[in-house]
């Protein structure tokens, strides 16, 4: 069926006519994208025929997106979408976001934002189980250069709520010509490179096949460089730029869904550059004094008491109490407002704090037992056939099932087990911090001024805890709740004393076991990124190997650099780093 699409698709190239344009809303999160395959078949003329096909879970929204930015001269048209064998009513370039999901039900269509960037749409249909198949064209692909034809577009961008389980693209000859392949550096009419996740590059039966090893994180992308020889296509476009420097550019620039290009802080850097010629020595003096403003007035902030950011809660001070979990009992959400809005809390330090709350919530939880050791120290015995509760926060699945994989098959997280597993799994470990920042924002950013202190004044209520004057115990759920804060907070061997003085009976039984962890849960939840971050400043960006995978044998490569080496780009590992410059791309996209 695909195929025959994908045929009537390409016949159609000949006769596509524009039309008009719409602007759509804000984003939301889909519950799972368990796979996305992307067949790209490229023509003679250059232009590209996109068959994606999404299989996915959604839970919430009325309609997907697919945004695809910067796209330079190209033009993005003749958009289909598929359900099965249902197919989509089209709506052209007129899509209105605003409908209902009844009324965007089987029907899709194309929003164009500025700069000729450009949403891909369509109504979501009934929550669950859904294999969505995606048409579009993309004019003028495969430009001319200097030497050689070819392309770099980002084919999936980065900053994904809920990133996939498994990615695959395929680049099909589709210009009647000779047969793409790769034998040795000088024996080729194609060269490859792919940057921006954990994978594999080939090319086997003519097409060229990229595939991850391994799940997507928030922050990956697929990104793709390729070469061909002259006269294997006959673009349309020419290129003003050498190949050789959008070579350069995706080897030694990280990539990045912004516009950059045309962007507010390349305008700011620019200003900036132009200052420092001209001004010289009077803007470095400016700078100077600034900095000793900024550090002064952080210093009076801080011995005020002033330190919250105004624009976050309404107030720079308070010392108001809230008695309830505040922001609906997300500790991401608490995370990433304490510290984007409290200049007295550090990101690592808040980082480290919420990795400690969680930990403490399956302690207290029962999905772990602490066990001390002969020479002192504290392991945590993960229970048989646990999983994690119910909860509001996604990063949590993510940690735990990390927790239990670095436990290994005796399920007993020994001291210093998880610091060495974040060690091996450095790549993923490092976009802990950032993964649960955006989630946590997605949360407190609708919230009020007013909603989003509650937070602060809960912290002051779990500091004054012992001048409460309600002296009714709380119950045992309610307590362990105010402790897993007291640990985000970090304030929790505080707040543990202040219970121990007002309800000595009711808590002895349940704290004795969690004093002793707590040290070691902070340090361990220090240690993990910062383990995490030394390894990855530790590898070489020059190391090589030989691999295969599912799709035949490779040269593997694992670089940013380009070497001699790497240059042939007839296959092997795909960069995990590198990927700038190019076009296409989009913050991933998804169900709102």
């Amino acid at each position: 069926m695909l195929k025959a699409v994908r045929f009537f698709v390409l016949a159609s190239l000949l006769v596509a006519v524009p039309v008009g344009s719409f602007a759509g809303p804000e984003t939301g999160v889909v519950a799972a994208v368990h796979d996305i395959e992307t067949e790209v078949s490229l023509l003679k003329n250059g232009n590209a025929v996109v068959l994606q096909v999404w299989d996915v879970t959604v839970t919430s929204g009325t309609e997907w997106y697919i945004p695809i930015n910067n796209v330079g001269k190209r033009t993005i048209r003749d958009l289909s979408v598929y359900d099965g064998d249902l197919k989509f009513e089209s709506d052209g370039r007129m899509w209105d976001s605003s409908r209902s999901l009844e009324e965007k039900t089987h029907r899709c269509g194309i929003v164009e934002k500025r700069n000729g960037a450009v949403e891909l749409c369509w109504g979501q249909g009934e929550y669950g189980r859904h294999k969505y198949s995606i048409l579009y064209v993309i004019d003028d692909l495969v430009e001319s250069f200097d030497k050689g034809d070819g392309f770099h577009w980002h084919f999936l961008g980065d900053t994904w709520a809920t990133p996939p389980e498994h990615v695959s693209l395929k680049l099909i000859n589709e210009t009647d010509g000779p047969e793409w392949f790769f034998e040795t550096p000088d024996s080729s009419n194609v060269r490859v490179w792919a940057f921006g996740f954990k994978g594999q590059v080939g090319i086997k039966d003519g097409a060229v096949l990229v595939e991850t090893d391994e799940s997507f994180d928030s922050s990956c992308f697929m990104s793709v460089l390729v070469q061909w020889d002259k006269g294997l296509f006959t673009p349309q476009h020419k290129s003003s730029d050498s190949f050789a420097a959008l070579q350069e550019k995706a080897f030694n620039n990280d990539y990045s869904s912004d516009e950059m290009d045309d962007g507010p802080v390349v305008k700011i850097l620019t200003w900036i550059f132009t200052v420092v010629l001209s001004g010289g020595l009077l803007f470095v003096i400016y700078i100077f004094f600034r900095f000793i403003f900024v550090f002064l007035f952080d210093l009076y902030c801080k011995a005020s008491g002033r330190t919250l950011r105004k624009e976050f809660f309404g107030v720079t001070k308070t010392r108001n109490w809230f008695r309830d979990i505040p922001l609906g009992g997300s500790l991401t959400a608490a995370y990433s407002l304490l510290h984007e809005g409290d200049s007295n809390v550090s990101g690592s330090e808040a980082f480290r704090d919420l990795v400690g709350a969680y930990f403490l919530k399956w302690i207290l939880a029962g999905l772990m037992e602490t066990e001390k050791t002969e020479d002192g120290m504290i392991n945590l015995r993960l229970k048989a056939g646990q999983n994690v509760p119910a909860t509001v926060d996604s990063f949590e699945k993510v940690l735990f099932k990390s927790a239990v994989e670095a436990a290994g098959t005796n399920d007993l997280l020994e001291a210093g087990e998880f610091v060495k597993w974040s060690t091996q799994h450095y790549s993923s470990v490092i976009t802990w911090q950032e993964q649960a920042d955006a989630e946590g924002r997605r949360v407190w950013e609708p919230m009020s001024p007013a909603d989003r202190l509650h937070l602060i004044e809960f912290r002051n209520f779990l500091s004054d805890f012992t001048l409460v004057s309600e002296r009714t115990a709380p119950e045992v759920a309610l307590w362990r709740q105010y402790l897993i804060y007291a640990q985000l907070f970090g304030i929790a061997s505080k707040v543990m004393e202040s219970f121990r003085k007002l309800y000595p009976d009711m808590t002895r039984k349940y704290f004795d076991e969690v004093q002793a962890v707590i040290p070691g849960i902070t340090s361990t939840a220090s240690a993990v990124l910062r383990a995490a971050r030394a390894k990855e400043a530790s590898v070489s960006r020059h190391v090589y190997s030989s691999g295969s995978s599912s799709h035949g044998s490779y040269s593997s490569y694992s670089s940013r650099s380009v070497s001699s080496r790497s240059r042939s780009g007839g296959g092997g590992s795909s960069s995990y780093r590198g990927g700038g410059g190019g076009h296409g791309g989009g913050r991933s996209g998804g169900s709102r």
